[in-house]
């Protein structure tokens, strides 16, 4: 079985709805929807570098 590559995350936006990432390793940037996020995030395959960026949902 594979394993899973952790990758290194900075939150710069999150609103109710999306949550934008900077990839550190690899130099760019994605917006997903939120439950997918949190969903990776549970998975283990972000490591978020600013917590305390993530607010609740509204």
């Amino acid at each position: 079985m594979a394993k899973i590559k952790t990758r290194r995350v900075q939150v710069i936006e999150a609103d109710a709805k999306y949550v934008t990432l900077l990839f550190l390793d690899q130099h760019c940037q994605i917006q997903l929807p939120r439950l997918t996020f949190l969903h990776r995030k549970e998975l283990g395959l972000y490591e978020i570098l600013n917590p305390e960026f993530m607010k609740p949902a509204v």
